[in-house]
């Protein structure tokens, strides 16, 4: 009994290991799929899938090629980890469990708390309008300041996903360099969450504006040259991170930054023109070196 049972155990245990991950990878295709058919009119909207999914579909499609590519290499490997797993060893069941989890959830873009693929996989159901139909109080414009340098921090690329007119408000930060010329830039280059607690801004003056200032220079210049810690950050930049990469690499070098300099800048979106235009900005702080 024990010498037959053990081998048919670790056969259909490897047999159901390939199963779930054929259906992992099948859901993680499809997924996109449905994306993109909702995205094109062709199906109706499907509220819980993210807007973004959409975008993964050339992954998925990689990983769905690779999965039947080297089916027999997959076979092989679940027919070890079936005889690796024992009945009596509940670690090794941990083990393998967790990594199914992981390998589902970044699949799936599941938000399980332990691991996600970040904001893209959010569907902001409960975020208030970013866009709203009337103009902030008080508006005004920097006279020293040429506008075409705050119109310079927008990205116009984001106008076909604009749904209405109004108005938006939002920060953005510039670098300033000893050539008199300033910047677009944002707090990725900061590298924490939340550079504005981090670093102590109150009262439009940085606490710790030298640490700050310093965090700013050593990251801008891996990102001038294209890197991210140690892998080029065409590769290595986070999905989920909250600002959107910049191109640094026609900016001054890094030791020619002099400060920085923090606004609150008000766009009029305009969804028929499909133009965003700068109507207000305010500075919150200015941080020297």
């Amino acid at each position: 009994m024990n010498g037959t049972g053990a081998p048919d155990r670790a056969k259909y245990l490897s047999s159901a290991l390939v199963a779930y991950l054929a259906f992992v990878v099948a859901i993680a295709l499809a997924l996109p799929v449905l994306g993109l058919l909702e995205h094109d009119g062709i199906i109706g909207k499907i509220p819980w899938l993210s807007d973004y999914g959409r975008s993964l579909l050339p992954w998925a499609s990689l990983l769905a090629a690779g999965f039947i590519i080297f089916q027999r290499s997959i076979r092989r490997t679940c027919a070890e980890v079936a005889a690796w797993l024992s009945p009596g060893d509940r670690n090794r069941w941990i083990i393998v469990g967790c990594c199914l989890l992981i390998f589902t959830s970044y699949c799936w873009q599941l938000h399980i708390g332990i691991i996600h693929r970040g904001v893209p996989g959010w569907v902001y159901a409960d975020v208030p309008d970013v866009i709203l139909p009337e103009a902030p109080a008080h508006l005004e414009m920097p006279a020293d300041i040429d506008p075409a340098l705050f119109k310079a921090a927008l990205r116009p690329w984001v106008l076909p996903y604009v749904e209405r007119s109004g108005y938006a408000t939002n920060e953005v930060m510039f670098l300033h360099f000893k050539d008199g010329t300033m910047r677009p830039a944002n707090y990725e280059l900061a590298m924490v969450s939340w550079p504005k607690s981090t670093f102590g801004l109150v009262n439009g003056h940085m606490l710790h504006e030298a640490e700050f200032l310093a965090v700013i220079k050593h990251y801008f210049a891996s990102r001038r040259a294209g890197r991210s810690m140690l892998l080029p950050s065409a590769i290595a930049y986070p999905r989920h991170l909250n600002y959107q990469p910049i191109d640094y690499t026609k900016y001054p070098p890094a030791g020619d930054i002099v400060g920085a300099s923090i606004w609150t800048l008000t766009v009029h979106v305009d969804n028929q023109a499909k133009t965003v235009d700068v109507v207000g900005a305010t500075e919150i702080a200015q941080v020297k070196g």
